[in-house]
């Protein structure tokens, strides 16, 4: 794999969507949750938003890579920064 996500994405829409007659169950998050590894230097935490929002850093401690961002606000963007990092860093 190339670091983006584009074979999860090839094969998401291989598969298609299929409604289902079924009750959703949702998790809501009611207060701040942190994980962290110091060890590690690994940070995982997750906000109570009203509206649907991810965003992801990655820092490799690294000149040449720096740290890396990026910011979803609609479910439907995943696509399309998936396409962005691929257009970026895909090998010709």
């Amino acid at each position: 794999m190339d670091g983006s996500s584009i074979e999860f994405i090839k094969v998401l829409e291989k598969a298609g969507i299929k409604e289902q007659n079924a009750t959703k169950s949702y998790f809501e998050i009611q207060e701040n949750v942190v994980y962290e590894d110091k060890k590690n230097n690994v940070e995982i935490a997750a906000y109570p938003l009203d509206e649907f929002r991810t965003t992801v850093m990655v820092d490799y401690n690294s000149p040449v890579l720096g740290s890396q961002h990026v910011t979803l606000n609609e479910i439907s963007d995943f696509k399309k920064y998936g396409i962005f990092y691929i257009r970026i860093y895909e090998p010709k």
